[in-house]
């Protein structure tokens, strides 16, 4: 056997545990299943790596939480106030907040 039948070889052997494995994950899709029952490959790593940005996203919000609660609040002398977040109400800080009055000011 010569060193280019050895090679030739070797690489249609790679080519076919290749294929056999883009089957298996499911990265292409085969005709006996259909492409609602399993996901592709693509998709997988698409939703993953989205899972992964909402849990880095998550931490860092946590972290800046945890920040803004280690200050002290203000000194306001007003007789009721409360500092929101827009996006999901949550409040950061606050002096008599279930108190209803008419709002000073939207600024």
């Amino acid at each position: 056997m010569t060193s280019a039948y050895f090679i030739r070889i070797s690489v249609l052997a790679a080519t076919l545990v290749l294929v056999l494995l883009f089957f298996i994950s499911g990265a292409v899709a085969s005709p006996v299943s259909s492409p609602a029952s399993s996901p592709s490959l693509a998709a997988t790593l698409r939703a993953r790596r989205a899972f992964i940005a909402a849990e880095k996203a998550r931490e860092r919000r946590a972290k800046i939480f945890m920040r803004i609660r280690a200050l002290t609040p203000p000194d306001v002398t007003a007789e009721a106030y409360i500092v929101r977040l827009l996006d999901d109400d949550t409040a950061l800080a606050g002096r008599r907040t279930g108190k209803i009055l008419a709002p000073a000011s939207i600024t």
